[in-house]
């Protein structure tokens, strides 16, 4: 189930902290300590305020289930990257955990921010810093805010149980979730990644790497398989791949594995640059823009050194008309000309991790 509600979430972050129903917080989990707002009572509580207090108890729990409904919808002034929202909570103040269901009207754009109740826009992030992908237009959801995380289950019709399903990906003819269902679902929009090891990478003719060789350090301790890429001259090599089916044919990023022979430091800079063939298409064809990706040396033999998730700035954009049904062809290559590659001697390409993002749940 929890693979389920993944299926059906993308995390957003809030900013500033968001808020619970005042009301509810004036309540203490000690009963005898209930005395001091308008929904409690103290020992001497006349008979003739104990209804009101009772009818001010009712309201609070109202406002605070109602604002987890279904019923609350961004308003018309709401664009969309500064979504506004009256919820039935009356609270002046931004306070942890506030919990609220609402429909989104228009798919978000760049650094979207919500309003509640006129109490100031926040910005609406997918992971500490980083841009929030896509919220759909009619897509109704849950969120819940603890400290700076606002989460969302984005059921898109919660009042319709079939077509819930549908929109999730799942089953919608049957009143039944079936396990099948469930792991088709498991599978989330969004990054994914595939690993190219240097076995799967080969030398260009032209200017290559010196090809895969295994270095072993102590027998029968981990081996590993490399390319050496000279530190004096530009040497590359290449791999391509066909992309799953739900690939987004978007931009693609990648997370550098390397090596060392010896104690040298400094750093390594390492370009890659792709372009997707179709059917009939020539191989005589350029690649597309070069992207760097930096590691650092870590002055030992041997030791393995991976290059950090590079942000999106940082992603490769595939020349040619890029598509599922291609063969994309990625050149890897060592930038020594490149300020940042001061490591001077060869460095061995392990392998390299590609980053892509899928639009829909199942491949074909």
């Amino acid at each position: 189930m929890r693979k389920l509600l993944q299926a059906a979430s993308a995390a957003l972050l809030l900013t500033s902290a968001m808020a619970i129903a005042a009301e509810v917080t004036d309540l203490s989990t000690t009963d005898a300590n209930n005395t001091g707002s308008t929904l409690g009572m103290t020992n001497s509580t006349a008979p003739s305020s104990v209804d009101d207090v009772y009818r001010n108890f009712q309201g609070a729990v109202a406002r605070y289930i109602a604002d987890m409904s279904s019923g609350l919808t961004v308003d018309t002034q709401s664009t969309s990257t500064a979504y506004r929202v009256t919820a039935n909570n009356t609270t002046g103040t931004l306070i942890d955990g506030w919990m609220l269901a609402l429909q989104i009207t228009a798919a978000n754009g760049t650094s979207p921010t919500l309003n509640v109740n006129s109490l100031g826009a926040k910005n609406l992030e997918y992971n500490p810093g980083s841009t929030l992908w896509q919220v759909l237009a009619g897509a109704k959801s849950k969120t819940a805010a603890a400290g700076d995380l606002l989460s969302t289950n984005n059921l898109s019709d919660l009042a319709n149980a079939v077509t819930s399903r549908i929109n999730l990906g799942i089953d919608g003819e049957s009143e039944n979730i079936k396990l099948g269902d469930l792991e088709e679902a498991a599978q989330v929009t969004g990054v994914q990644h595939l690993y190219i090891p240097a076995a799967a990478i080969r030398p260009t003719i032209t200017n290559g790497a010196q090809a895969v060789a295994v270095t072993e350090n102590t027998a029968l301790r981990p081996n590993y398989s490399a390319l050496q890429f000279d530190a004096s001259s530009d040497e590359s090599a290449q791999f391509h791949i066909a992309m799953p089916d739900n690939w987004d044919e978007g931009t693609v990023r990648f997370q550098i594995y390397m090596s060392q022979g010896s104690t040298g430091s400094g750093g390594i800079a390492i370009g890659v640059q792709c372009v997707a063939l179709a059917d009939n298409d020539t191989f005589d064809t350029n690649y597309g823009s070069i992207v760097l990706y930096h590691l650092t040396a870590k002055a030992t033999p041997n030791d393995l050194m991976v290059s950090d998730v590079p942000p999106a700035a940082s992603a490769v954009t595939i020349a040619g008309s890029p598509s599922t049904s291609e063969l994309t062809y990625c050149r890897i290559f060592r930038d020594v000309s490149d300020a940042g590659d001061t490591l001077s001697e060869d460095a061995a390409l392990i392998g390299a991790k590609m980053l892509y993002r899928l639009n829909d749940a199942n491949a074909n």
